[in-house]
């Protein structure tokens, strides 16, 4: 890379070690050669945008070895981003406490899931979001218990309800499998499920990605013009949707 470009890297490091307390690096010049092989890879994107994204991919495999060596601070490190993240979006710091305490014991339980070491953070950060939407659906629930308890007996409820909802998890499981095969990109994979199917904002997904939010609208668009130039799976989600059997024509 050229001198201005190591030097926004290297301003970037330091600028993104403070906030967020990052401490494994023991070998600044070597980590910055690893940034460096990130910020060539990126192939669009501001200066600033790509230093960013590459300081951040280049720590995540910082981090991937730490978790699997079972270094503490690795571990400290990503609970201290989760509690920081769970503040900010409105809980308690007792409650961001826990969430980033159980979102560090899913990632150690399935860290064999991650095939790309420099997409750590991104995944830390998809199990919080799934942590926290759990939390606050159970807070719902609990909440909506209490009410019922100060309100007269009502009906019991249908069956079919219970019905309903196995049903649209094995409907939710066979579409994200269709999609696995449709969709090899991962990040477009990604990009569309979370838009799409979970309803979060794209500069929601952009900000934990750790991308522009032009990277993921793209992602988005090429996702589903994929998808709509796919025959096989449009028939897969006809028949999911229940208006035509399998492999019929």
């Amino acid at each position: 890379m050229s001198e201005p470009d190591r030097i926004t890297l290297h301003a970037t490091w330091r600028r993104l070690a403070q906030q967020y307390e990052w401490k494994l690096v023991e070998d600044e010049e070597r980590f910055l050669d690893l940034a460096a092989t990130e910020a060539r890879a990126l192939t669009s994107g501001k200066a600033s945008d790509y230093a960013r994204i590459a300081i951040w991919r280049a720590y995540s495999t910082l981090l991937y070895r730490g978790l699997w060596q079972r270094e503490n601070r690795a571990a400290q490190e990503i609970w201290l981003m989760c509690a920081r993240m769970a503040l900010r979006d409105g809980f308690a710091p007792a409650e961001a406490e826990e969430l980033a305490q159980e979102t560090v014991t899913r990632a150690l339980a399935k860290l064999h899931d991650v095939r790309a070491p420099q997409s750590m953070i991104t995944w830390v950060l998809t199990i919080l979001r799934t942590v926290r939407r759990e939390r606050r659906q159970q807070a719902q629930h609990e909440q909506s218990l209490a009410a019922d308890e100060q309100e007269p007996a009502h009906e019991p409820s249908d069956p079919t309800d219970l019905t309903q909802t196995v049903e649209q998890r094995v409907i939710g499981a066979a579409l994200q499998a269709e999609l696995r095969t449709a969709l090899p990109n991962n990040l477009e994979r990604e990009v569309l499920l979370r838009v799409v199917v979970w309803d979060d904002r794209p500069r929601d997904v952009a900000r934990d990605l750790g991308l522009p939010l032009h990277r993921t609208r793209l992602a988005k668009h090429r996702a589903l013009n994929r998808l709509r130039n796919n025959p096989a799976f449009l028939q897969v989600l006809s028949h999911i949707a229940g208006d035509v059997p399998p492999n019929q024509h």
